[in-house]
């Protein structure tokens, strides 16, 4: 209560919904408030009562102490849209409640006053808050109100007094500016806000990346960075950087232990696992286009139905119908396991894919599933999202490590661009460093065909089988790896040295 908190960002950034939509947040506030018992939402009919002085000498106001019964909140325009504009664009808001107008919330203009001056405006706001009974104040436009001033010490002047009128009456104060903070020299009459947001729209391309940013809050920790922010019908939602949530201490259940092992239901590939994928564990599943990624993902994630360890399947490449097709064609109910809740599709489009939301979504479904297994089918989507701002690194450790946290056993796929061949790189991904276990599945040219070929390339710290073994996918079986007499898999001489990795 009582802070003055600044809402800077270049036109078209959000201000005006934003500050809108806080209105009617508090405004909604305020009638919980209300319907609490009588001793707390009692109605005062007097006026603000006088200021003391306390035990330590300092001033202090009886308001501030608790939340008022009825406290509104009041809209203050400059030379922005006139009222009946604004109300016919946010009244298609999903926060929008026209029963809040009047009692709740007032819209009004300070242009009856802007050519008689700062000290005019100063003074209508102030005997506004005290005749209205206000508690929250935004000023929409306040670029208007600078051009009124001589100098820029005459708007420090302003909002010094402004603020401090408005921090002893208890009362919250949201002004939006229209600039960029990172202007020469905006940071100088912005020193008396005890909060400075800063909103960023920045266009690379043909995508336009929603930026928000504390930049300062006095007295209070704040979450750095440019976080996401989108605006839909539901107003205005913020999604944190989620490097910014990942822990910051490798201190992960299950860390380093491969008792438990997570299989396929393919027993010839978990023999060469050593038993499975340790659980906990990060697997790079690599490999050309067609030749079996998916199919493979979705045999993990039907295993782990049939075990009853609730799967999360994110993808960005097939819709869910097709999935449904793919699997029912390889012997796979996956339709079933999803009916039974047991296996969630996330089917994203690549489109304007943001990670932040991305990782939103995931960590959504993963609190309401109980998920123990998932899978990210095309990281480089991921990447190639992450890359506005240099995150990939960051964001993909973080998403490595959010996996870790919840111990869930998670194959990320990656497409390499060589259909066929032994020359690999890996040095492109930080998930071939970030994951504990690589997987490769490849086609060869032998005797004048083509063979699919699986290889398990690294298991850090856990015991496998190196020798790439030939598979082949088969109608209602799906993936089969070639079994011979002496129970091993057909060997492939010269793949295994052709593997290059910068560790």
């Amino acid at each position: 209560m009582g802070s003055l908190v600044m809402l800077i960002g270049n036109p078209g950034t959000g201000k005006t919904l934003m500050i809108q939509q806080l209105c009617f947040a508090w405004a909604r506030r305020q009638q919980e408030i209300r319907r609490q018992p009588e001793t707390a939402g009692a109605v005062s009919t007097q006026e603000p009562p006088t200021l003391a002085i306390g035990p330590s000498g300092k001033k202090k106001n009886p308001r501030k102490s608790s939340e008022r019964a009825r406290s509104k909140a009041i809209y203050f325009s400059t030379l922005s849209e006139p009222h009946d504009k604004l109300i016919e664009h946010i009244s298609q808001m999903d926060f929008f409640d026209e029963s809040f107008f009047v009692e709740d919330i007032r819209l009004l203009s300070l242009t009856s006053v802007m050519d008689e001056g700062l000290d005019k405006v100063a003074n209508l706001i102030v005997d506004t808050v005290r005749h209205e009974n206000a508690g929250f104040v935004c000023i929409d436009g306040f670029r208007a109100l600078e051009g009124l001033a001589a100098n820029p010490d005459s708007i420090r002047r302003f909002l010094y007094r402004l603020s401090a009128q408005l921090n002893l009456l208890g009362v919250t104060a949201v002004i939006s500016l229209e600039r960029s903070l990172t202007e020469t020299g905006s940071e100088g009459d912005l020193t008396i806000a005890d909060v400075i947001i800063g909103l960023y729209n920045v266009v690379e391309g043909p995508r336009v990346y929603n930026r928000v940013e504390v930049r300062k809050i006095r007295g209070l920790r704040q979450v750095r960075g440019l976080h996401t922010y989108d605006i839909s019908k539901k107003g205005w939602t913020i999604y944190p950087r989620f490097e910014s949530l990942a822990p910051q201490l490798l201190s992960y259940p299950g860390a380093g232990s491969t008792d438990t092992r997570v299989g396929f239901g393919i027993p010839a590939l978990e023999k060469m696992l050593g038993g499975g994928l340790p659980k906990g564990s990060t697997t790079l599943l690599a490999g050309s286009l067609g030749v079996g990624k998916t199919l493979l993902c979705l045999s993990y994630l039907i295993e782990g139905a049939h075990q009853g360890q609730p799967g999360l399947y994110v993808g960005f490449y097939e819709s869910a119908a097709q999935l449904f097709i793919k699997a029912e064609r390889f012997g796979l109910d996956l339709r079933r396991a999803v009916e039974n809740g047991l296996i969630t599709l996330l089917n994203i489009a690549p489109i304007q894919l943001e990670p932040d939301v991305l990782a939103a979504r995931i960590n959504e479904e993963v609190e309401q599933h109980g998920v123990q297994r998932f899978v990210v089918d095309g990281v480089l989507e991921v990447e190639e999202a992450s890359r506005f701002g240099n995150r990939t690194h960051d964001y993909l450790a973080a998403l490595v490590g959010f996996s870790k946290e919840k111990n869930i056993t998670t194959i990320y796929t990656y497409k390499i661009s060589k259909i066929i061949g032994t020359e690999l790189d890996f040095s492109n991904t930080p998930l071939a460093i970030l994951a504990e276990n690589l997987i490769l599945l490849r086609q060869l040219e032998r005797q004048n065909k083509f063979v699919r070929v699986i290889s398990i390339l690294q298991m850090r710290d856990s015991s496998h089988d190196s020798e790439p073994k030939e598979f082949t996918i088969e109608p209602d079986t799906g993936i089969n790896i070639q079994v011979y007499d002496g129970g091993e898999g057909a060997p492939v001489s010269g793949l295994a040295g052709g593997f290059d990795q910068d560790n």
